[in-house]
This record gives structure tokens, C-alpha cells and sequence, in this order.
């Protein structure tokens, strides 16, 4: 599991991601890093304003040992 740090605009875009916690593998680190930094957010709301908010996203890897 890598645990992000997501900065979000108020358009729901993400503006900064940084990691917080690694996996012990900087490949699957590298590739949740890569997959948030694309994703679109529903961003946090004032009433009824869009406002810039941070989140903790944790990435879950799982391997699966394929028999032959």
C-alpha cells in the first residue's frame, strides 16, 4: 500500500501529489503516483463554493501468483 498526499483545486483537478508513505517498491510507488496525478475529483465544498482541499489517498497493491 503507498499512502498519498493529494492537493485538490477547486475545479477537482489534483495540483500536488506527494507520497507519504512508500510501498517499499518505488515501481508501484511510481505508478500510483502517475495514476492519481490523472484522476478528477469531486472538489470540497463551502456551502455551495468549490474550495481547494487536501486528501489522503492510499493505493492498494495486490500480487497474485499465476499457476501454469
Amino acid at each position: 500500500t503507498v499512502i498519498l498526499r493529494v492537493q485538490v483545486d477547486r475545479t477537482g483537478h489534483p495540483v500536488k501529489v506527494e507520497k507519504e508513505k512508500s510501498s517499499g517498491h518505488s515501481i508501484l510507488d511510481e505508478s500510483a503516483l502517475k495514476t492519481v496525478k490523472s484522476w478528477r475529483f469531486n472538489p470540497a465544498k463551502m456551502g455551495t463554493l468549490s474550495v481547494e482541499s487536501s486528501v489522503r489517498i492510499p493505493v492498494r497493491f495486490e500480487l497474485e501468483k499465476i499457476s501454469r
